[in-house]
């Protein structure tokens, strides 16, 4: 069931994603554990490497997604991301879902909305890491009510 709470941290994500460089989706990720946020991180290229927006292939393959750095990040500081849920603004992919499986996430909350406009190739990802959650026993929810934030997804901006 989503909370006030949850909506409240799926907006925060939402405004930590208009960080991101990348001129396509800008996704937003925030990590909490008992409701205190340990962690916050947007798709970006990691370090001090290059920004490479095109071609799309090669940005694909250097972009790091918010959900693997805000895991990283809160490593990084000493914190444990065990039992922690994670708020993204759009759904994890196959191989972010497998990552933070590994990494004890115990609850996953993101948007209904751009799970809706997903590309099907996206699409078809995401729902194999929705399945692994449910293996996993991973709480995944999609969060369908307005939440009074916008958002950079698929080169424009919605309200979400």
């Amino acid at each position: 069931m989503i909370t006030e709470i949850d909506k409240n941290f799926l907006h925060l994500a939402c405004i930590v994603s208009k960080l991101s460089p990348d001129d396509s989706v800008k996704n937003g990720a925030i990590l909490t554990i008992d409701d205190i946020m340990i962690g916050r991180a947007w798709n970006d290229f990691p370090g001090k490497t290059k920004i490479v927006l095109h071609p799309k292939g090669l940005k694909r393959e250097r972009i790091c997604h918010a959900e693997i750095r805000v895991v990283s990040k809160a490593a990084k500081f000493g914190f444990s991301t065990q039992g922690s849920t994670l708020y993204a603004s759009w759904a994890a992919c196959s191989n972010c879902s497998k990552y933070l499986i590994d990494f004890g996430i115990k609850r996953v909350v993101t948007l209904k909305t751009t799970f809706d406009k997903s590309s099907d190739s996206w699409r078809e990802s995401i729902e194999l890491g929705i399945q692994m959650f449910q293996e996993a026993g991973v709480i995944y929810e999609l969060c369908d009510e307005e939440i009074g934030a916008q958002l950079f997804f698929r080169g424009e901006w919605i309200s979400v």
